[in-house]
């Protein structure tokens, strides 16, 4: 009884399929050549030259992710900066020159400082000396 009523629900859907498959058969009619040749009509443009400005919108930015600051690990007059702002330095370059005066003016305290300490120790032994021999 399953395979009867199966087939008549079947059926319907074969007989479908046959009719569109034969109207998909049919011939189309063959058109006329001369039909087919006639002149389209189109659009005609004159050209002429022009000048124009072409822009172009990009994503960009206008600060920098990040920001370094040059700055010299002494403070003094600068005599010379030697790059160029916003140009690559490596890393150890010498970026500026700074005036060299008052670091020899106090090297040479510093020196003379030394000298009078040492003289002041050469004093201070010898007094020990004598002191030595009379204890």
């Amino acid at each position: 009884m399953m395979s009867n009523l199966s087939d008549w629900r079947v059926m319907p859907a074969i007989a479908l399929l046959a009719a569109l498959g034969l109207a998909g058969c049919e011939q189309k009619p063959q058109q006329d050549p001369a039909a087919s040749a006639a002149p389209k009509e189109v659009e005609a443009v004159a050209v002429k030259a022009e000048s124009f400005t072409v822009v172009d919108e990009l994503p960009g930015r206008i600060e920098p992710v990040r920001v370094a600051q040059v700055r010299a690990r002494v403070a003094g007059i600068v005599l010379t900066r030697n790059f160029e702002e916003g140009a690559d330095v490596k890393a150890g370059a010498v970026l500026f020159q700074i005036d060299p005066a008052p670091f020899k003016a106090a090297l040479s305290k510093a020196q003379g400082d030394l000298a009078r300490t040492e003289a002041t120790l050469s004093e201070t032994q010898a007094t020990v000396k004598r002191y030595e021999s009379l204890v």
